[in-house]
């Protein structure tokens, strides 16, 4: 191979050896690399927080949680808990004053038992289209609301929460109407029964 040669296959190979050399410099460069640390323990979410307290309706207390001292104008974090135990789906209603942030800072439990339909009144006779006695039911819907305190699993309050009530039967209905329904219950019935056992959600902090 010729001298010339020789130089001209150098001046290549250091060209492309000063390609590779400006790529990498891009791909790796000190002053741009991101620095990630570790996030700190996140806080604990409502359901984690209620698991510890499945058992306050049946008698166990929690030695964790916060001391309750009956005060209509405190606020007093709660966790709620269906009839099985488990976080109910009104929690998302407490207001975020009255949510715990940690076990230690519940003070009480309220346990919200499943929507029941209840015959109030049954009403009649009235004729069908074939001259046939018939009754007209009416229902009403109600929630069994119990307040436990969380540390000792003590009774603080009890009460029935019922829903709107269906329409009063007139003189004359339509043959084929059997039943009547009330409203469903909504968070502000429950709300008013927990103000009116000592519980007012609607408190915020000083």
């Amino acid at each position: 191979m010729k001298k010339e040669d020789v130089l001209n296959t150098l001046l290549v190979l250091g060209a492309i050896l000063g390609v590779i050399g400006f790529i990498l410099s891009l791909a790796y460069n000190p002053s741009t690399t991101t620095v990630v640390e570790e996030d700190e323990e996140s806080s604990p979410s409502l359901e984690e927080i209620s698991k510890p307290f499945s058992r306050v309706p049946l008698g166990e207390g929690v030695e964790l949680a916060a001391n309750y001292t009956a005060n209509s104008t405190e606020i007093h974090p709660l966790v709620i808990l269906n009839e099985r135990g488990s976080m109910s789906n009104w929690t998302s209603m407490i207001p975020s004053s009255w949510q715990p942030s940690a076990v230690e800072e519940v003070e009480l439990v309220l346990l919200l038992k499943g929507e029941e339909k209840v015959q109030i009144e049954a009403v009649g006779p009235y004729l069908d289209s074939n001259n046939n006695s018939i009754w007209i039911r009416r229902y009403q819907y109600r929630i069994n609301l119990t307040i436990y305190k969380a540390k000792t699993a003590e009774i603080v309050g009890e009460a029935v929460v019922w829903g709107s009530a269906p329409r009063n039967c007139t003189a004359e209905e339509p043959a084929w109407l059997r039943s009547l329904e009330g409203g469903h219950i909504e968070w502000p019935q429950i709300e008013e029964s927990l103000i009116q056992s000592g519980l007012n959600l609607t408190l915020q902090p000083e």
